[in-house]
C-alpha cells in the first residue's frame, strides 16, 4: 500500500502558488505514494511520478511539461481545461476519469489502459498512443491530429463529432467502436481489425483501409471525398447504406462476404483484383469513371441499381446474377465469364445507350 505524502508536503499543496513556486527549480519527484490532495492549477514541468495513486484529484487547469507519469493510477481524476505538453504517460490507469476540455501536445500514452474515460473537447496533436487499451471511452467533440494509435485495442468506444486529421490506427483492434459526425481528412486503419464497428452520418475526405481485417462494418448517411479498401486479408459483413461516395477504390481483397451497398451515390467506383463472395449493390446510383474488372463474383446483385457508363472487365460470375428493375446507361463489358449453373434473373431491366447486356438466362 502507497504511503501518504509527508505532512510538509501537504502543507504545501494547500496553497498551490506557494507549491509551483517552492517545485520550479527541480520539478517534482514522488514514488510510492497515495495522493488525494486538490491540484487544480497545479504547475509541473520536469518531474517524475512513479507507482503514485491520485484518488478523486483534480487537475483543473494543470499545465504539466516535460513530464514522467510511470505506473500510477488515476481514479476519478479530472484533467479539464489542463494543458500536458511533452508528457509520457507509462504503464498508467485511467479509470473513471475525464480528459474533457485538456490540450495534449507530443504526449505519449505507453501500455496504458482507461476505462470510461471522458474525453470531450479534448485535443490531442502529435500524440502517440502506443499499447492503449480502452474500455468505453467517449471522445465527443474532441479534435485528433498528426496522432497514431500504435497495437491498441478500443472496445465499446465512442468517437462522436471528432475531427480526424492525419490519424493512423496501426495494427490496432477495434470493437464496438462508433464514428459518427467525422471531420477532417486522413483517417487511416493500417493491418488491424475492426469487428462490429458503425461509421454514422459525416462529411469526411479521406478515409484509408489498407491491410485491415473486417468484420460487420457498416457506414450509413456517410459521406467520402476519397475511400480505400486495399489488399484487406477479409471483409466480412460491409454494408454500405446511403450517402455519396466519390473516388472509391477497392482492390487486392482476397475474402470479401456479404458486401451490401443500398440507396446509396457512388462517383468513381473501382473494385479490382478482388475475391467476392456475395455482392449486393442495390438501389443505388453508380456514375463517374467506375469500373469493376478482374474481380470473380459468386453472386452479384444488381437490382433496382441505376448504373452510368460502368464497365465490368475480366470478371466471373457463378451463382447468381440478379438485375432486377436494374438501368444501364452505356454499360460496357469485356471478358465476362459467366458459370455453370448461374441463375440469372433479368425482370424489368433496361439497357440504354447501346449498352452491352449481361446474360439473359
Amino acid at each position: 500500500m502507497p504511503d501518504e505524502l509527508d505532512p510538509a508536503e501537504k502543507a504545501l499543496l494547500r496553497d498551490i502558488d506557494a507549491f509551483n513556486f517552492a517545485i520550479a527549480p527541480t520539478g517534482w519527484h514522488v514514488r510510492d505514494k497515495t495522493i488525494r490532495e486538490n491540484l487544480t492549477r497545479i504547475r509541473l514541468a520536469n518531474s517524475t511520478l512513479e507507482a503514485v495513486e491520485f484518488q478523486f484529484v483534480p487537475w483543473r487547469t494543470a499545465v504539466i511539461h516535460d513530464t514522467q507519469f510511470t505506473a500510477t493510477q488515476f481514479f476519478q481524476a479530472t484533467f479539464e481545461g489542463a494543458e500536458l505538453r511533452g508528457v509520457v504517460f507509462t504503464d498508467c490507469e485511467f479509470d473513471v476519469s475525464s480528459f474533457s476540455g485538456a490540450t495534449f501536445t507530443d504526449c505519449r500514452f505507453v501500455n496504458c489502459r482507461s476505462n470510461q474515460l471522458t474525453a470531450r473537447d479534448a485535443r490531442f496533436e502529435d500524440c502517440v498512443f502506443e499499447s492503449f487499451n480502452d474500455l468505453s471511452a467517449v471522445f465527443g467533440e474532441a479534435v485528433i491530429r498528426n496522432c497514431r494509435f500504435e497495437q491498441c485495442e478500443f472496445h465499446n468506444t465512442s468517437f462522436h463529432s471528432v475531427e480526424f486529421t492525419s490519424a493512423t490506427f496501426r495494427k490496432s483492434s477495434l470493437t464496438l467502436t462508433v464514428f459518427g459526425d467525422l471531420r477532417g481528412s486522413g483517417l487511416t486503419f493500417e493491418e488491424g481489425s475492426l469487428s462490429r464497428c458503425g461509421f454514422g452520418k459525416s462529411k469526411y475526405r479521406s478515409l484509408t483501409f489498407d491491410g485491415v481485417k473486417m468484420h460487420g462494418v457498416s457506414f450509413r448517411e456517410f459521406e467520402g471525398r476519397e475511400a480505400t479498401l486495399r489488399k484487406c486479408p477479409s471483409i466480412e459483413g460491409l454494408s454500405f447504406a446511403g450517402g455519396v461516395w466519390r473516388t472509391v477504390l477497392v482492390a487486392d481483397c482476397p475474402a470479401v462476404s456479404e458486401w451490401t451497398i443500398r440507396e446509396a451515390k457512388l462517383i468513381d467506383l473501382k473494385v479490382e483484383r478482388n475475391e467476392l463472395a456475395y455482392f449486393d449493390l442495390k438501389s443505388s446510383d453508380v456514375s463517374g469513371a467506375s469500373v469493376v474488372s478482374s474481380c470473380q463474383i459468386g453472386g452479384l446483385n444488381l437490382s433496382g441499381s441505376a448504373l452510368h457508363g460502368v464497365s465490368f472487365l475480366n470478371c466471373g460470375l457463378f451463382a447468381y446474377l440478379i438485375l432486377d428493375g436494374a438501368t444501364f446507361d452505356a454499360l460496357a463489358l469485356s471478358g465476362i465469364t459467366y458459370g455453370e449453373g448461374l441463375r440469372v434473373s433479368p425482370n424489368g431491366v433496361r439497357y440504354l445507350n447501346n449498352s452491352a447486356q449481361f446474360r439473359s438466362e
